[in-house]
């Protein structure tokens, strides 16, 4: 029996992008949808990044929700 996820259920999935100017690719480790329908994801890094003075080997980016289309990831995310 094969069990399908859900559709914004990411976990597992390469990223990469941008997070407070420094570019990131990682490996997302959980997905959850937040109050408002925005989707956030815990990401392990691939290489660690320096934000903020922190060295940082996993971050929260979140998926903005409009109208049943989830759109590009935001950089102003959790740090």
């Amino acid at each position: 029996m094969t069990i399908n996820k859900p559709i914004w259920d990411k976990t597992g999935t390469y990223i990469n992008g941008t997070y407070h100017g420094k570019q990131y690719s990682g490996i997302i480790e959980s997905s959850r949808v937040c109050y408002g329908g925005d989707v956030e994801y815990r990401v392990r890094l691939l290489d660690m990044i320096e934000v903020y003075g922190d060295w940082r080997s996993t971050i929260l980016v979140r998926m903005e929700h409009d109208k049943n289309n989830y759109q590009l990831i935001i950089e102003n995310s959790v740090p």
